[in-house]
């Protein structure tokens, strides 16, 4: 549903975060589900990772993706989705005393 072109267009399988700019989130896209059976842990889990990020951002001066492949990333589709075989990117530190 996330990458279905009649839904976001051509370009679905893109990765494109200003075509969400403008739209309120409801049952157009639903990594929590939506309605009455909303995930209990949305809520946390958005605190969380949005505390990771800044942690991450706090840490590092730059992340290197170059080596992931090109186009849209293969998944492993279980009770939540992950990208098969992982994701390997560089972490890179000015300062090299990490804590």
């Amino acid at each position: 549903m996330h990458s279905d072109p009649e839904l976001w267009g051509p370009d679905a399988d893109r990765f494109n975060p200003e075509r969400w700019e403008g739209r309120k989130f409801g049952f157009n896209y639903l990594p929590f589900n939506a309605g009455p059976r909303i995930c209990i842990g949305q809520q946390f889990a958005l605190a969380e990772i949005a505390y990771v990020t800044v942690r991450l951002l706090q840490k590092f001066d730059s992340i290197d993706g170059s080596a992931l492949p090109k186009g849209r990333l293969p998944c492993d589709w279980k009770l939540v989705d992950k990208v098969a075989g992982g994701v390997n990117i560089k972490l890179h530190s000015a300062n090299n005393h990490l804590r």
